[in-house]
């Protein structure tokens, strides 16, 4: 049976207070350990077929327990140089992207069901011709953020089952305009613009087939709202998002460390973009990835991590840039408050 208790909300001020404070600070060192890496001069190049910040994919990590906060700080890399139609791979394709983003996540737990799951990031964007790299457009800059609350409905020993929700919040420039004065395109912008909704339900099975071994089901929505392009002419929405995550991890020791190998799969459906109530063409499709990851646990309060994602099905809507390889590496620092 699922326990509910009552929240005393003068707690649940104070601890949200803190643990904003707390994460506050850290941008301070976040935006210019972001700056530091992300100006450097890059030959990759940007995302497609989305703006902003890929927010919803970093969103299902577990709650932490009370009083406990927990840092991560990742890099991720999302190259672009496959050209679709439909599930067809084009072999002409002129330009090449790269979306490279930095992200400081803080999880707080405000009491055993309850935690805060805020993020932040700084984004660099760039878009080059595959014959000429050198003409290429460049954006910087300030990403979109999350503020989630999550809530842990069942936490036995061997099986946790939680829900994520909370919004998007647009933080991140959308209106960056290019040498010419023309407003760049919505992939190109460190920001959506938009207030958009992000929904979670995870469940986390321990001792699945061995007793090292765990089972992880996540499914993930963002419902988008419009944002004004074009000094307010032009109403922009970036379709809505449906993810499906399931894979299996385990446990080895090496010496005196832990080290926690992993594969999950991701199913991600997103519909067509709309300006001004039309449908955008080109936008829109579904995916396939492969997920395999590594977890290395240095000390009982400090981990390194990594992961690859590798498309290996995609049936996109008109021509698309599509993700070829996509990269994350981080590391995550827990203690109490």
């Amino acid at each position: 049976m699922i326990e509910l208790k009552c929240i005393d909300f003068r707690i649940l001020t104070y601890n949200m207070r803190k643990a904003f404070l707390i994460q506050t600070k850290a941008l301070v060192f976040f935006t210019g350990f972001a700056i530091s890496i992300l100006i450097n001069n890059v030959s990759w190049s940007q995302a497609c077929c989305s703006g902003g910040v890929p927010i919803s994919n970093n969103i299902g990590i577990r709650p932490v327990d009370k009083n406990i906060f927990s840092v991560r700080a990742f890099y991720d890399a999302n190259v672009l140089n496959s050209f679709y139609t439909g599930t067809d791979k084009l072999e002409d394709g002129t330009i090449k992207r790269l979306s490279q983003t930095i992200f400081l996540q803080g999880i707080y737990g405000i009491n055993k069901r309850i935690s805060i799951n805020t993020m932040l990031s700084y984004v660099h964007n760039k878009r080059s011709l595959v014959d000429s790299p050198e003409q290429s457009t460049t954006t910087n800059g300030i990403g979109d953020a999350t503020f989630l609350m999550q809530y842990m409905f069942l936490d036995k020993k061997e099986t946790s089952f939680y829900i994520t929700i909370g919004p998007k919040i647009p933080i991140g420039k959308n209106d960056i305009l290019d040498e010419s004065g023309i407003l760049l395109a919505p992939d190109l912008q460190p920001g959506s613009g938009s207030w958009d909704f992000i929904g979670g339900l995870s469940f986390l099975r321990n001792k699945f087939i061995r007793q090292s071994m765990s089972l992880t089901i996540n499914a993930t929505t963002k419902v988008n709202t419009y944002a004004e392009r074009f000094n307010g002419n032009q109403q922009y929405k970036y379709g809505n998002e449906i993810q499906l995550i399931a894979g299996i991890s385990d446990n080895y020791f090496i010496k005196d460390k832990l080290i926690n190998p992993g594969l999950l799969f991701r199913y991600w459906v997103r519909v067509e973009d709309l300006a001004d109530g039309f449908v955008f063409p080109n936008t829109g499709g579904s995916w396939v990835f492969m997920v395999p990851s590594v977890n290395l646990g240095l000390s009982p309060s400090f981990s390194a991590f990594t992961s690859f994602e590798i498309p290996i099905y995609r049936n996109l809507t008109g021509t698309q840039l599509s993700t070829s390889l996509r990269v994350s590496f981080g590391f995550q620092y827990q203690f109490t408050l």
